[in-house]
């Protein structure tokens, strides 16, 4: 599917992973699964993180290589926004209809979790837990605006120079804030935290079932026939 346009990088396990649609060997010994593929567009592929905080926990990536979703163009984000919805529809079918959505990005490689390939995470969250995380949020790094996905990645020019993280329970009205001293995993712990679980570090987190079952609710899912 993926257009000769579209940059890779031969340096990036994620490209790596979505060109050969095979699941990486060092993870086989915990998933012994041949890819983790859930559902893919022209230009976006959804994947259930290694190390889910839940059931449910996706991440979507663009088949481009780019550190950041708000270095995409203008027809590309639309098409974020559709893989989204649809990925939302199932999971609010199999794990309820609150979910949680954000992004760290990064202006330059290396700054973020070890992965420089954009992805949105999206994951079942209670409304409770969310306002939680997002009054944390508001005090560590205040948001500078709040509009829809599209249009926050559209709107700030802050975007090329500066991280930020991107977040909030509704893709009609997300929260942007920048700062370039996000730690590493800023939102993934802050969510550990709030539900007071110690596992948050997506290279130990052993997560079977959950990966598990998110492969299973996208399997013959009828909102994505």
């Amino acid at each position: 599917m993926m257009t000769s346009n579209m940059h890779v990088s031969n340096n990036c396990c994620l490209c790596e992973e979505i060109s050969s649609r095979t699941f990486p060997g060092q993870y086989r010994s915990a998933y012994p699964i041949d890819s983790r593929i859930c559902h893919e567009t022209d230009e976006f592929v959804v994947l259930p993180t290694v190390s889910p905080l839940c059931a449910g926990h996706v991440l979507i990536l663009p088949r481009q290589h780019v550190s950041n979703l708000a270095t995409l163009p203008e027809p590309a984000r639309r098409a974020l926004l559709a893989c989204a919805n649809s990925t939302v529809s199932v999971l609010a079918e199999h794990f309820g209809s609150d979910l949680y959505f954000f992004e760290h990005g990064v202006a330059e490689a290396g700054l973020a979790c070890g992965i420089d390939h954009a992805h949105l995470h999206i994951l079942p969250l209670s409304a409770a837990t969310a306002d939680a995380v997002e009054l944390h949020i508001e005090t560590d790094f205040p948001a500078h605006s709040a509009d829809s996905l599209v249009q926050s990645l559209s709107s700030s020019t802050q975007v090329k120079t500066t991280s930020y993280l991107l977040h909030g329970a509704s893709l009609n009205s997300m929260r942007m804030s920048f700062s370039e001293s996000i730690p590493s995993q800023y939102m993934r712990r802050l969510i550990a935290d709030i539900q007071r679980r110690p596992e948050w570090d997506w290279k130990l987190l052993d997560g079977r079932p959950e990966l598990f079952a998110t492969c299973a609710a996208f399997t013959g899912a009828k909102s994505l026939v």
